[in-house]
């Protein structure tokens, strides 16, 4: 590039020009490098997310032909033999379910990185919500203490989506029950002050390694102390993204051995009950 600049005399007259030459090759070449990088991450992007959605798909209508098959065979036979034949209905139903349910949260992880998700607002009575969700949490864990809730938005609801909420309070309400230590109930207290969703989930259990605090809110990272617990690493995962399409926030306090406190924000606009 040639960049010219007028010199000026005493009487306000150009007396001389002065040219500049800047070579731009190598930044140039380095635009376009990034470009077509960006080109290519893109590409990929979309070749992955086409990829867990196809695979998704094609997963999802074996695993539904052989829950029905089982049903089908626990009614005909489930009567007229052992015990132990029951047990292995029910123990291959249970995993058939838990790959319908990583299906689902790799599903909504992968539509997070791609298009999105579209908020769909509507008035959410928070007792009735809390109150369902931890009794679904009680039926998942029938061997654990109960869920403790308690909050002090009765008279009124939030408008938000409720399918986003059931993604950020399922997944933190197992993991305190899942990860708890069996004798102490996990608890949950929510407010809500006519603006934010305030809510704290706490349980007494194994904590959070302070090496991991960083990175337990990423895809497929689980802290290095969970031993033999069952889970994928997309729980929280999914909070933090659910969140991030609510525009709230999540903070955590753990300490290994003793337990962890999950501090959720979300911003809602409260009207009156109907």
């Amino acid at each position: 590039a040639i960049n010219g600049a007028p010199i000026l005399d005493e009487d306000g007259e150009v007396s001389k020009v002065v040219f500049t030459l800047e070579d731009y090759t190598d930044r140039k070449i380095q635009h376009d490098e990034l470009v077509a990088a960006l080109a290519r991450e893109q590409q990929l992007a979309e070749v992955k997310s086409s990829i867990i959605s196809t695979i998704s798909h094609e997963f999802r209508t074996p695993l539904t032909i052989m829950m029905t098959s089982l049903g089908i065979l626990g009614m005909k036979y489930g009567s007229t033999v052992e015990e132990g034949f029951t047990n292995r209905i029910e123990g291959i139903e249970k995993q058939i379910k838990h790959l319908d349910e990583m299906l689902n949260d790799v599903t909504f992880i992968n539509k997070s990185n791609s298009v999105g998700h579209t908020l769909k607002v509507n008035p959410v009575d928070l007792p009735s919500f809390f109150s369902q969700m931890s009794e679904e949490i009680h039926i998942a864990f029938p061997d654990r203490p109960p869920l403790v809730v308690t909050g002090n938005c009765q008279g009124f609801q939030v408008e938000t989506d409720i399918l986003m909420l059931q993604q950020i309070f399922m997944n933190l309400f197992s993991n305190a029950v899942k990860y708890s230590n069996g004798k102490e109930p996990a608890i949950c207290e929510y407010a809500c002050d006519g603006q934010n969703l305030s809510v704290s989930v706490s349980d007494c259990g194994i904590g959070i390694p302070e090496d991991s605090l960083e990175t337990i809110f990423d895809v497929f990272q689980r802290a290095d102390n969970v031993g033999n617990i069952s889970g994928t690493g997309l729980g929280l995962a999914i909070v933090r993204r659910a969140l991030d399409v609510l525009g709230g926030t999540i903070s955590v306090e753990s300490t290994e051995g003793e337990g962890s406190t999950f501090r959720v924000s979300i911003p809602v606009r409260c009207v009156e009950a109907v």
